[in-house]
């Protein structure tokens, strides 16, 4: 998941190109690891596990890639902190407005501190993602 936000642009405030390298060569490293394991099974493992990864991370999807790629533990806090109070405010506004379009930018959410700490670590567009990202517990209900 982490890889797959970075490639989508999440990128934790470094240079797009050096998040992107360091993933794929830790992805290579697991690699060869998951090859010494299962053989020639480890490309398709692989490409299966991508595959089953949602288009659209989650909150706790996010949340957890927080938790394990960034190094500051102290950053880290503050801005799942900050994410879970954005995304409160934002539910209560899709609450309020009846629509889950409401928030198509940052204008509704923008009084809130929390949002400025994002906007300021992730910029406009990755802030505005990663407050549409659907709360967990909507993927776990089936289709009717």
């Amino acid at each position: 998941m982490a890889a797959k936000l970075g490639l989508e642009g999440l990128n934790y405030g470094t240079s797009r190109h050096s998040f992107i390298t360091t993933r794929m060569e830790n992805m290579g490293v697991l690699h060869e690891q998951l090859q010494d394991l299962v053989g020639d099974k480890a490309i398709p493992l692989i490409a299966e596990t991508i595959e089953a990864l949602p288009d659209i991370p989650t909150r706790s999807d996010v949340l957890a890639v927080f938790r394990r790629e960034l190094a500051n533990p102290e950053e880290v806090e503050l801005l799942c902190n900050a994410l879970q109070e954005a995304w409160q405010a934002v539910d209560l506004l899709q609450e309020r407005l009846g629509d889950e379009q409401a928030l198509v930018d940052l204008s509704s959410v923008a009084a809130f501190a929390s949002v400025d700490l994002l906007k300021d670590r992730f910029g406009d567009e990755q802030t505005r993602k990663l407050l549409v990202a659907p709360s967990s517990a909507v993927r776990d209900i089936p289709p009717s």
